[in-house]
């Protein structure tokens, strides 16, 4: 959110200034610590709350917000001017929510556990007790955050995939923030070779890939080619482990479930691990839109999930994304 908020205004100045550039996410880091510090001297509910309240009305106003919409629009073409800006909104509260959130991550694993409702939705059994790594799958949806609360509730091992900032200040932040957490922490740049490491270990990864990946296959979501990356079934595929997909939802205020899907096998007839994995990524696709469909408020889509649109999609791009896959 600091980022959003500071960063994007400010990025045509700053790459000509470096120093205005270190100004900038020092601004950045400090706006996301003060945010935790005060957190940290509420409830857990309340904390939610302020931070819901607080991008509530800032979002609505940043640049980001148009990507907001767009999302919004392509995914439900059918929506009204006024159901895709309420959505938007909710979707600004919710990421509040997180962020308000995070001060309390290591509780999550403690006196708050109560608070996390873990469903066996067929792949439960897989990775519980470590009898077998596999590459756990989700979105951005709900506190996706909290995905990573679980391992030791079902007894597994698991490192967790990300993405470092280009800013040092705000990214030494959160990985203080990440460090509470009860899995390893391995950034995607130059990670095959280590994830293939630590699923010999007996260490399941865990990733979100509802984003865009400019570097992945144009597969259909909502009906409408995304690139989406297909790394983890890939992986999935060459190590010989399950692909399971991982659904964070919020309910009622600061309250969660976390549903285990089944694998996503390999279809029959596929010719090669190419095919295999592009056509898995599309069923996980699908599943990512029914949850979507869902909580469509519970999405964080700041960024275009989508090519750039020029003119209006082709009617067959419109296609219920089952049909299209």
């Amino acid at each position: 959110m600091p980022r959003l908020i500071i960063g994007h205004s400010l990025d045509p100045l700053a790459r000509r200034m470096p120093w205005l550039q270190r100004g900038v996410w020092r601004s950045e880091a400090w706006i996301l610590d003060v945010l935790l510090r005060t957190s940290r001297c509420l409830s857990v509910d309340r904390a939610s709350a302020f931070g819901g309240a607080l991008t509530a009305r800032i979002g609505p106003r940043l640049a980001k917000h148009r990507h907001v919409l767009a999302n919004y629009r392509r995914a439900f073409p059918e929506w009204s001017a006024a159901e895709v800006e309420r959505t938007a909104r909710g979707m600004w509260y919710n990421l509040g929510r997180v962020l308000g959130e995070m001060a309390f991550v290591e509780q999550f694993c403690g006196r708050l556990e109560e608070r996390i409702e873990i469903v066996d939705g067929g792949g439960l059994e897989v990775v519980r007790g470590g009898r077998r790594a596999a590459v756990l799958v989700g979105a951005h949806l709900g506190n996706w955050e909290l995905a990573q609360t679980t391992p030791p509730r079902l007894g597994f091992e698991m490192t967790a995939l990300y993405s470092a900032l280009k800013n040092p200040y705000l990214e030494a932040v959160i990985a203080a923030t990440r460090s509470r957490l009860p899995c390893r922490f391995l950034e995607v740049e130059g990670a095959p070779r280590q994830m293939l490491r630590e699923l010999r270990d007996g260490r399941s990864i865990g990733l979100l890939m509802d984003q865009r990946d400019d570097d992945g296959e144009l597969i259909p979501f909502f009906g409408i080619p995304a690139p989406t990356p297909t790394g983890p079934a890939r992986l999935a595929l060459r190590m010989g482990v399950p692909l399971v997909p991982v659904r964070v939802e919020r309910l009622e205020g600061v309250r969660f479930r976390i549903t285990l899907h089944p694998p996503v096998e390999p279809e029959p007839g596929c010719e090669g691990p190419r095919e295999a994995s592009v056509r898995m990524t599309a069923a996980i696709n699908r599943l990512f839109e029914e949850w979507i469909r869902a909580c469509p408020e519970q999405w964080l889509c700041v960024k275009r999930r989508w090519p750039r649109q020029r003119g209006k999609p082709p009617a067959d791009q419109r296609r219920p994304a089952e049909a299209a896959a």
